[in-house]
């Protein structure tokens, strides 16, 4: 079955700004654990990821509930910060 994307709202810069760092702080995140050898700082690193990834989670699914029809709240999505929108794979 061939996936595409599909574009379903536009964020207000309020909503970019409470999402973005967060977004940004994960990808980094992961970067760093490609580098790290120390296992309690990769341990540390984990939890963040985690904790961050909750903060995401629980983000979309406000957004989501306000914005998209019931069928995307478990899609997977992503933001294009260049134009504020946001898509799902379908």
């Amino acid at each position: 079955m061939e996936r595409f994307r599909e574009f379903i709202i536009t964020l207000s810069e309020k909503e970019v700004r409470e999402i973005e760092p967060i977004i940004e702080r994960i990808n980094g995140l992961k970067e760093l654990l490609l580098i790290v050898t120390d296992e309690r700082m990769h341990d540390k690193i984990i939890d963040e990821i985690i904790s961050l990834e909750s903060q995401r989670d629980t983000w979309w699914k406000k957004v989501s509930s306000q914005n998209c029809k019931e069928d995307y709240f478990t899609c997977e999505w992503g933001i294009d910060f260049s134009s504020n929108k946001i898509w799902v794979i379908l």
